[in-house]
């Protein structure tokens, strides 16, 4: 990993770290965080199947998210584009990340009300080794 990064402009290794990053990471917070606080204090539904629903309507607001913010990381003012041929495609690869990451989460939420938490982990690492 140290030769790697040696080999390779600062540049690059800056707009991988902070902007990717930061596209990543906010579709990531304002699609599943609410979600996260709000699902397992509810206690007004009535069955199991009305958490099933709540909890997939992530995806959908996750799919509105990166609607929203892939344009403005694309297109705000940088030179990054210009320098570097492949940064439309990496930014489009990190919303996708995002969006096969988010998939899991409906069942991240369905363990956390069942209480199965040993399951959590199991879920959050299978989402981050498909990423």
């Amino acid at each position: 990993n140290g030769l790697i990064i040696r080999q390779i402009d600062v540049n690059i290794i800056g707009i991988a770290n902070v902007r990717l990053q930061l596209l990543y990471t906010t579709i990531l917070f304002l699609s599943r965080e609410s979600f996260r606080r709000t699902v397992p204090k509810l206690n007004d539904l009535r069955s199991i199947h009305h958490y099933i629903n709540l909890t997939w309507f992530i995806i959908p607001i996750g799919l509105f998210i990166i609607s929203v913010t892939l344009p403005w990381t694309l297109f705000i003012q940088t030179n990054n584009a210009e320098e570097y041929p492949f940064y439309y495609k990496a930014c489009s690869f990190y919303a996708l990340a995002a969006f096969i990451e988010l998939l899991s989460e409906p069942f991240y939420l369905l363990a956390t009300v069942t209480l199965n938490y040993h399951i959590n982990i199991y879920i959050e690492m299978f989402a981050s080794t498909v990423v």
